[in-house]
């Protein structure tokens, strides 16, 4: 019975320094979360990116301008390419839509291949079908409640935070490090099972961005950061 005990013990210690490897937030900052101390907390530091001009990121010529400290979409079906590190990240926004607009964030394009990247649903409403949902991978994944992202109903904003952290893309509710890891409100995609439901493989790295695919999307509050 003691050299059961002693090797479960032993599975649990394994699991845990797994999980907490997982993660770019350290074990101690997340019980500090839990508990809410949240302020004490060593976050990664985000940097503003789309505050003032477009120079964070590249795109055909008057595709995407910059009105009123806002990102707006002026073309449909042009991306707007983020000139960060696109290996592991977070990027955080806040974003409304206008009457049935639509669009996607995109990651892993390989050579900026928009059409194979994996594409989260953003837009002015959840709309039929089994990826209908905002924040769900576009003829891929349906997003699962946890997300919690909610429709920009009446001008609202709707705040949201992408990741990608290992084999994980995870999309969440909030443009806040801490709150992500506080209340543990997201969608996780497990990249490798992502590539099992599409029977398409996953690109190991890629560019990312943003695509208005009808109407106009409007961002503000974007930031960005690598771990």
């Amino acid at each position: 019975m003691k050299k059961i005990f002693l090797f479960a013990l032993c599975a649990l210690s394994v699991l845990a320094l797994n999980a907490q490897k997982s993660t770019f937030v350290s074990q101690d900052n997340l019980d500090k979360v839990q508990a809410n101390a949240s302020k004490d907390a060593n976050w990664p530091k985000f940097e503003k990116i789309f505050s003032v001009d477009l120079s964070a990121g590249k795109t055909k010529e008057g595709a995407w301008q910059m009105k009123g400290g806002n990102l707006v979409s002026v073309s449909e079906n042009e991306p707007l390419f983020i000139n960060k590190s696109s290996d592991q990240f977070a990027l955080a926004f806040e974003f409304t839509a206008e009457e049935d607009a639509e669009g996607f964030i995109f990651v892993r394009a390989p050579n900026g291949d928009v059409s194979k990247a994996l594409k989260i649903r953003i837009g002015a409403k959840h709309v039929g079908g089994k990826t209908g949902k905002l924040g769900s991978l576009i003829d891929a994944v349906e997003v699962k409640d946890d997300a919690k992202l909610d429709e920009p109903k009446d001008g609202k904003w709707v705040r949201v935070l992408v990741s990608v952290e290992g084999g994980n893309l995870r999309v969440a509710g909030t443009h806040r490090i801490s709150g992500y890891y506080r209340d543990r409100s997201f969608a996780t995609y497990d990249l490798a099972d992502v590539a099992k439901v599409t029977g398409q493989e996953i690109p190991a790295d890629g560019d990312f961005g943003i695509v208005a695919t009808k109407g106009v999307l409007k961002f503000k509050q974007m930031q960005f950061t690598q771990f």
